[in-house]
């Protein structure tokens, strides 16, 4: 992973892949080194959305997996049954099921961050 050397991490903006800039938020962004990345073989990478229908009628796919989201707007379609397809930092992929994508357990937590901690 890297920043695009045009964009200036530093006003909260990057470009994160397929030519589409990401809003990081200002300030102390750095990019994630493959040498930070404790246990690739268990850090998400990227992975499906979750289909959800807001109040105006648009069917979104959301592109960030925020929890406390969805009581404001409920998953309605699950991308595949009842599982998330992952793609993790080593290249392989899971079907991962919501209890363990977005539960509490360490073991679960951990699987977000490049230190491989809760």
């Amino acid at each position: 992973m890297g920043v695009d050397p045009v964009n200036d991490p530093e006003d909260g903006w990057i470009r994160a892949g397929l030519e589409e800039p990401a809003w990081v938020g200002p300030g102390g962004y750095r990019p994630v080194l493959d040498s930070d990345v404790k246990s690739p073989a268990s850090l998400y990478a990227i992975g499906d959305a979750r289909v959800s229908v807001w109040p105006n009628g648009w069917i979104v796919g959301d592109c960030e997996y925020m929890p406390a989201m969805y009581s404001f707007f409920p998953v309605t379609k699950m991308p595949h049954g009842s599982t998330f397809n992952m793609l993790f930092a080593d290249g392989h992929t899971e079907g991962v099921k919501t209890n363990i994508l977005f539960g509490t357990d360490p073991l679960y937590r951990a699987r977000w961050n490049n230190d491989n901690l809760p």
